[in-house]
């Protein structure tokens, strides 16, 4: 939960004003245009940036009150660009992961989720590799894993699918709904306003560091708030063939 949630930085407010709660059983995504806002307003979520205003709580706790090994047995987190200094291989990468939860496992345990989480991004047979060695797309999903290791309930994903191609795209997405039909939390920033109608139980649209609107796909993919948002004509339509709208840029 937010609220009024403001973060300044270079002598400007980037995030204002901004109010949010996030349900278990659902997947929100934050969208909006270059610098609306979205990964800064993550980052608070996460716990990882200060804020100047407002309140976060994460299970009614303000979420700078956890120590670091019990915050991240809560929350997960998949930044935007892995930053990773060494080259570790793939399964050390995704060994990170159980740091959270570390002694809670036998080792047996520990290898046997590690094997089945690599083997659900599908990077089983590349886990020996460095990480370095791998695509922009292979790194995403290594890191997801990584993510997926630590047994968090709540994933804050950061451009997930950004360097995916529409296969690793969907097989991404579809783990993240998988999480949230079990019970766990996604919050998600998106670019791709389809992918967002597309998997998203409710949608944050972010303008210039304030809360555009927030809703169903249904309710805040508009026409006319879009094309006013993104300063470019876009139209909404019915999908054919799901019940989510479709963008269209025009």
């Amino acid at each position: 939960m937010a609220r009024g949630v403001g973060v300044r930085a270079g002598g400007r407010w980037i995030l204002q004003n901004v109010d949010l709660n996030v349900f278990g059983g659902e997947l929100l995504s934050l969208v909006g245009p270059n610098g609306a806002g979205k990964s800064t307003l993550l980052s608070v979520l996460s716990g990882d940036r200060r804020r100047h205003e407002g309140t976060v709580c994460l299970h009614g706790r303000d979420v700078h009150s956890y120590r670091v090994r019990e915050l991240a047995k809560e929350r997960s987190v998949l930044l935007q660009r892995p930053h990773m200094q060494f080259a570790f291989t793939i399964e050390e990468v995704v060994r990170f992961g159980l740091y959270a939860r570390a002694k809670e496992r036998t080792p047996r345990e520990e290898n046997r989720l590690v094997a089945e989480v690599l083997g659900v991004v599908g990077l089983s047979e590349k886990a020996g590799q460095s990480f370095f060695s791998l695509s922009g797309g292979e790194q995403a999903l290594a890191s997801f894993a990584r993510v997926l290791v630590q047994g968090a309930p709540v994933l804050l994903l950061d451009e997930p699918t950004a360097s995916l191609d529409i296969c690793h795209q969907e097989r991404l997405l579809k783990l993240a709904r998988q999480h949230v039909e079990e019970g766990g939390t996604v919050v998600v920033v998106l670019h791709d306003l389809n992918v967002a109608a597309a998997y998203s139980n409710r949608v944050l649209l972010l303008r210039d560091g304030h809360v555009a609107g927030v809703g169903t796909p249904t309710e805040v993919l508009q026409s006319e708030l879009l094309s006013e948002v993104y300063a470019h004509p876009i139209l909404v339509k019915e999908h054919p063939t799901r019940t989510c709208p479709l963008v269209v840029s025009v």
